[in-house]
């Protein structure tokens, strides 16, 4: 290869395993088409819903599956050695070199066996060391062709051209003036490339981790369908102090009966790109995406609230691939969030679809997330943890935290509206304040993060902020409305900023800064890193919240044994690393405290401290992903 034209790309070692235990698997796919084809017709299995798999669920499909293809075909021989193969690939996750020698061992029995012999020279090189593998091409094949050269050097310049209109967006924003002749020319044109196809993938930022955002610990999701985001939200910083730009179409056009009409619905994708435009990453943009479409199940819904086994198996597919659809486009353009709603579904097919979800969503799952939302309204057949039918509000938002764990799915949120009242009667009204405290304790100690919508207004805000509830949902009362007609109007500036400064003065209040140090506590016993003396004070914050007792919370905030706590960095734009920092943090402070160390304790130590340093952020996922629930 010519090393001016070298292009290389790094995988680390645990990238690699998991790269090819899924090659693995599907060679076994192609052994099973293979086996069972004749001489005149070749089968193809029926398409399969994708759902996501860890490292180490990957490494146990692939024992499972290459047990049952042994026993099926024993004349093939050389599966017998694909055994051995599979555990150098398991055991040597850490170790580049010895995973690429045994890659290319298995790609050799690969070929024997599919008989291919046809290979000519290739500008691709794979080439390891002890920490990574290494890809390599080169690009003259590029420069040798000038429509690709042409085509390549334009996506450049019209990427840099947006990236440089977000820039001015910025500095209209930070400087309080208006945007000049050419500069809203330059916007335009940029909405021009995004209607092309072209994307915002860069420049955005996530939601953060509960407890640990260096904004606020409850954010303001401030809700509408877009056009008021750029004219009002945009325009003026102040309205997005600890503010998540929340798109989604919010008027139920006259229909109160939510069975017809969803409370909320999804917004324009082009929207929702040019609101990313405008923001750029002074703040989280999140979409709302909606509950899924069951053709085939219609009429089980009419008829008992959820589709049948029988339909849901006939539509999931189409459903499952329709959500996680309008998830890409959003997550695609540096969109950090896609709520789906969670309904018209008994437990186990909920699990199911979420996790499908989950398999088809293509994003960075270091910085976006996918949130799973249960109208506490709405109820839910259970055929998974009590086979019956759950209809009270707090028991529904109970289970959510266990359906939302299962399907693997990041946050959760708590809906509020009904078929009667527009706007909702605010959802903090509809339980009382301990079940409230008791669903955001256990949903962060399980790893959620947490969310309340429907109804609120600034005078709900002290009610919501000391539950420790990471964001609140406001569309409505953050607009004008026609007293009359409840129709609402364009985004109501004062609204917005009494609402921002309602939670910032509740969040310095007693209660309030207890609830973000309980907040903190939950995620680090959710993450296996916290001291025993830590662990007591959180239990004890719980109980202070649970009673608002402002007397008891303003002494423990003092406790010595929070110290630690407080010292702890708040967290980077990357939520693997920023869980990293806190588990070499921990591990620190025992040898501190020269509490002895396990084994066991050792190697995490060293493991995690040696993957930060190499910035091996799929390594600490495969170690994070093994993290046990609480429930």
């Amino acid at each position: 290869m010519d090393q001016n034209n070298i292009i290389t790309r790094k995988l680390t070692s645990s990238a690699f395993q998991r790269q090819i235990f899924e090659e693995l698997l599907d060679f076994f796919r192609i052994i099973g088409i293979m086996e069972t084809s004749g001489s005149e017709f070749q089968k193809r299995e029926p398409t399969k819903l994708i759902e996501y798999f860890t490292t180490e669920e990957l490494y146990s499909e692939s024992i499972n599956q290459l047990k049952e293809l042994i026993v099926l075909y024993p004349k093939l021989t050389f599966l017998n050695y694909l055994t051995n193969l599979i555990e150098v690939f398991n055991s040597q996750g850490g170790n580049g070199n010895l995973l690429l020698n045994s890659y290319l061992d298995f790609s050799d029995l690969k070929k024997s066996y599919l008989k291919e012999s046809n290979y000519s020279s290739t500008n691709i090189l794979l080439k390891a060391d002890r920490e990574n593998v290494y890809i390599e091409s080169t690009d003259t094949f590029i420069e040798e062709s000038p429509d690709l050269k042409e085509y390549f050097d334009d996506i450049v310049i019209d990427k840099k051209f947006m990236t440089s209109a977000m820039n001015v967006c910025k500095e209209v924003r930070n400087q309080g003036r208006n945007f000049t002749a050419d500069e809203t020319s330059s916007i335009w044109f940029s909405y021009s490339l995004l209607k092309k196809g072209y994307t915002l993938d860069y420049g955005y930022t996530g939601l953060g981790t509960s407890g640990f955002r260096k904004w606020h610990q409850t954010l303001i999701f401030s809700t509408d369908p877009g056009d008021d985001h750029i004219r009002i939200t945009a325009m003026d910083k102040k309205l997005m102090d600890g503010v998540a730009v929340h798109v989604e179409h919010i008027d139920r056009d006259m229909v109160t009966d939510k069975n017809k009409v969803e409370a909320y619905r999804l917004p324009a994708a082009i929207n929702a790109v040019k609101v990313r435009l405008h923001i750029s990453d002074d703040a989280p943009v999140t979409a709302f995406i909606g509950r899924p479409v069951f053709e085939n199940g219609y009429p089980d819904i009419q008829a008992k609230g959820y589709v049948t086994k029988e339909n849901f198996d006939m539509d999931k597919l189409k459903s499952v691939h329709m959500t996680a659809s309008a998830c890409n486009t959003m997550f695609q353009n540096g969109v950090c969030d896609c709520k789906v709603a969670i309904e018209r579904m008994q437990v186990s097919d909920a699990i199911e679809f979420m996790k499908s979800v989950v398999g088809n969503v293509m994003r960075d799952s270091t910085k976006q997330t996918l949130a799973a939302a249960f109208n506490i309204n709405t109820p839910i057949f259970d055929d998974v943890y009590s086979n019956t039918e759950i209809t009270k509000p707090f028991e529904i938002a109970k289970l959510g935290i266990k359906i939302a764990v299962a399907g693997g799915f990041d946050r959760i949120t708590w809906d509020g509206a009904d078929s009667i009242h527009v706007p909702s009667i605010p959802v903090i009204n509809q339980m009382t304040h301990r079940e409230f405290v008791e669903l955001v304790h256990t949903a962060h100690e399980n790893g959620l993060q947490t969310y309340f919508s429907a109804g609120l207004t600034v005078e709900d805000i002290e009610k919501c902020v000391i539950t420790g509830v990471d964001g609140l949902g406001i569309g409505t009362s953050l607009h004008y409305m026609d007293k009359q007609t409840h129709l609402m109007g364009a985004f109501d500036p004062k609204a917005i900023l009494s609402t921002l400064e309602k939670r910032n003065e509740i969040e310095n209040s007693v209660l309030g800064k207890s609830a973000l140090f309980l907040a903190k506590l939950d995620r680090i016993y959710y993450e296996k890193t916290i001291h025993e003396d830590e662990d007591k004070i959180r239990i004890d914050l719980y109980n202070v919240l649970l009673n608002q007792d402002i007397k008891n919370a303003a002494i423990l905030l003092k406790d010595p044994c929070l110290k630690r706590v407080k010292e702890i960095s708040y967290e980077g734009p990357n939520n693997v690393l920023g869980r990293a920092i806190r588990s070499i943090n921990f591990y620190i402070s025992l040898i501190d405290k020269k509490v002895p160390l396990s084994e066991e304790q050792v190697q995490i130590y060293e493991t995690i401290g040696g993957m930060l340093s190499k910035n091996d952020v799929s390594g600490l996922q495969k170690i994070f992903q093994n993290q046990g629930v609480n429930i």
